[in-house]
């Protein structure tokens, strides 16, 4: 199958033209139609004001889809997994992979910054001592509580697209991604008619 049979395929499709999703792999959806979903950290934004999901938190969400994007957590996964996610390594040796996250976040996304403090109380408790049940019992519920997050009856969270777009309700992720990069050059080269059968 050539690119261009491939591209009209990929409909719903999300933007990807921006800064924070340049050099990333994006994960993919597919439909029970066979529709090809991609989702980006705009797309996920965008619905939460469009939604206003005003009582669901937004940056851990953010952490979890950027995590899944880029293979440090599984698209089902449970709370030992986000944990051990949240304290990996991050951008620098002195900061945690959450830490660094949310660092970033916060600048770009500076009106939520009430709730950075209050993941950073929870994280720091969580560095003092990592058996503090009322501060892992937080985590749970701010997990429990974030946009487009759903956990199931064992405890095993994964991204919900209905909460982004009700009609993605019957997506399943795949376990392929799609560089942006190629996908910006596809596009492009779409726009210009390459793909047209004359």
């Amino acid at each position: 199958m050539c690119f261009g049979e491939e591209l009209e395929e990929i409909s719903s499709i999300f933007p990807v033209s921006t800064p924070s999703a340049l050099g990333y792999r994006l994960p993919v959806w597919t439909k029970t139609n066979g529709d090809i979903i991609i989702v980006d950290e705009s797309s996920i934004v965008d619905s939460y004001v469009q939604h206003k999901a005003s009582k669901k938190s937004i940056l851990l969400s953010l952490f979890v889809f950027h995590a899944i994007q880029e293979g440090n957590l599984n698209a089902r996964f449970g709370l030992e997994d986000a944990v051990a996610c949240f304290f990996a390594a991050g951008f620098s040796k002195d900061q945690t992979l959450l830490t660094s996250r949310m660092e970033l976040y916060t600048t770009r996304y500076p009106q939520y910054e009430k709730e950075y403090t209050a993941i950073q109380t929870i994280l720091a408790r969580l560095n003092e001592d990592a058996t503090d049940e009322k501060a892992l019992s937080l985590l749970i519920a701010h997990l429990e509580n974030s946009f487009a997050l759903t956990a199931d009856t064992h405890g095993i969270f994964s991204l919900d697209l209905s909460q982004i777009n009700p009609e993605l309700a019957d997506a399943v992720q795949s376990k392929e991604t799609i560089s942006t990069y190629l996908l910006h050059h596809l596009l492009v080269l779409d726009a210009c008619g390459l793909f047209e059968e004359n």
